[in-house]
């Protein structure tokens, strides 16, 4: 993918200051686009490394660590590879060593695939969120990082430093809390766009990023409160 290799490259070598950080958001359409994550190989070897801590729990929280299915508790470890499982009426706050933080919302499927922003060669995060919402602040991010996270429907590149993806298997919205971020998606290449502070988009499958523009305020309230844990 040289599009979001090309535009999280600016800057190398440098960090960014907080509204100019590089922040990378990669959504796959269906299973046949693999990609590996930060360092190549670094998803498979990171298995089961200690990656974030949850940091807030409301509800019922489930993680699936290596084929087990155990309740998460405030403090509790989260490795790479796990699964971070909601229930529909609850949310969980992981926190990662950079000061980053994800917040799970409800009915939420989210895999931590990778997560090292030390790495000397690609400093990244890979997330899988197969079906549910998610809220990212990316806290800090070296000038070569990429920060990725894969749904079901869009393929995006990401400079700023929050939004939030709402994603199932037939359609995602991505909305930009700060920043801007290129969409596009792989079945769409040239259709790709640009989505500023406040506005969203909503891409289906096998289709094409929608005009960026506001959301209703209904709807905005929405993905705020299912993404909300103070």
């Amino acid at each position: 993918m040289q599009r979001d290799s090309a535009s999280c490259q600016t800057g190398r070598g440098h960090r960014f200051s907080r509204r100019a950080r590089v922040l990378c958001l990669v959504a796959l359409v269906g299973l046949g686009f693999g990609f590996a994550g930060p360092g190549g190989n670094r998803v498979a070897e990171a298995a089961g490394e200690q990656v974030a801590v949850a940091s807030r729990i409301s509800g019922t929280v489930e993680r699936l660590t290596q084929g087990n299915r155990v309740a998460l508790k405030v403090g509790d470890p989260v490795q790479a590879s796990d699964h971070i499982l909601t229930s529909a009426d609850s949310r969980a706050r992981l926190q990662f060593p950079d000061g980053s933080t994800v917040v799970v919302g409800p009915a939420s499927d989210l895999e931590i695939a990778a997560y090292d922003m030390t790495s000397k060669t690609q400093p990244g995060a890979l997330l899988r969120l197969a079906q549910g919402i998610v809220k990212a602040i990316v806290d800090t991010l070296p000038g070569n990082g990429r920060f990725q996270v894969a749904a079901p429907t869009a393929v995006a590149a990401v400079r700023g430093t929050s939004f939030i993806v709402q994603a199932d298997k037939d359609k995602a919205g991505i909305f930009v809390i700060d920043g801007f971020v290129f969409v596009d998606t792989p079945q769409a290449s040239g259709a790709a766009v640009t989505v500023q502070n406040n506005q969203g988009t909503d891409v289906p499958a096998g289709g094409k990023p929608s005009a960026p523009g506001p959301w209703s305020t209904e709807r905005v309230r929405s993905v705020f409160a299912l993404t909300g844990l103070e």
